[in-house]
């Protein structure tokens, strides 16, 4: 089969998992509504050094780092569950004697999600596992719970992200 040619533009679905202990999740929960032209993937500058032949001023080694993938976006309808999935915290029902409520951490613990974002064009973007950046920010008439997702490393045997092309659709 030929290589289906990508261009990698526009979000078509985005979803969340808990992290597994070793692999990729195979279930998904659906993040219904992120905030227009908020979704962003990118790969953050790596760092290089190089080592200079102090005869002739030529490097001859150089050291390097790759830069870190980044999954950004904002979610623009959520309620207090589904904001203590990704700020942490305690998230408690509405009961007959008390209100819905979420309740910050304390200690402000991280918070470890796997992410899949699905373009328009059918390419998958997989963290297995991603340390979540939370914070609010104001988007046009909403203060949306802005994330974002770094990935890491959860095993020797599972990638840091990971790329297809869902080619069960028909052309």
């Amino acid at each position: 089969m030929a290589a289906k040619k990508i261009i990698s533009v526009g979000l078509k679905k985005l979803g969340y998992a808990d992290v597994l202990t070793t692999g990729i999740p195979t279930t998904w929960t659906d993040i219904d509504v992120v905030h227009e032209d908020t979704f962003d993937y990118s790969v953050e500058a790596g760092s290089e050094e190089q080592y200079i032949n102090e005869l002739d001023g030529q490097p001859y080694h150089i050291d390097g780092q790759n830069g870190t993938p980044l999954m950004s976006f904002s979610i623009g309808k959520y309620d207090l569950e589904l904001k203590a999935e990704f700020f942490g915290g305690t998230y408690a029902a509405a009961t007959a004697s008390a209100n819905e409520s979420w309740i910050p951490s304390a200690d402000g613990a991280s918070v470890y999600k796997a992410f899949r974002a699905v373009t328009e064009d059918d390419v998958v973007i997989i963290f297995p596992k991603a340390r979540v950046t939370p914070s609010h920010t104001r988007n046009i008439k909403a203060l949306g719970l802005t994330l974002q997702a770094r990935p890491m490393k959860l095993d020797t045997a599972t990638p840091l992200e990971k790329w297809e092309v869902d080619d069960t659709k028909t052309a």
